[in-house]
């Protein structure tokens, strides 16, 4: 699905507060969590020093805004403006 070397690396931590993606029984599309200032945040993937099972892009967990680790980081994106470049490797 396009992106590599991302499972297990670090936490990714996301600028959205944890939420639920299932809503009434309903699925939600792209939900927003708690945005207030001492929100939690969420953490997804998994890290180095993580279970197996939660190096996966799908799982999630939750930290305070002052929360630091040694396994949680960022992951920066960028994108090919170039007209000849149709995927990024």
């Amino acid at each position: 699905w396009g992106l590599y070397q991302m499972h297990g690396n670090v936490w990714e931590w996301c600028k959205d507060g944890l939420r639920d993606y299932v809503a009434h029984g309903e699925a939600v599309s792209d939900p927003e969590g708690p945005q207030g200032k001492d929100s939690q945040r969420a953490l997804r993937g998994g890290s180095w020093s993580s279970l197996a099972g939660r190096l996966r892009a799908a799982f999630r967990s939750a930290g305070s805004p002052e929360f630091r680790s040694v396994n949680v980081g960022l992951r920066l994106v960028l994108r090919s403006t170039s007209p000849d470049r149709t995927s990024v490797a």
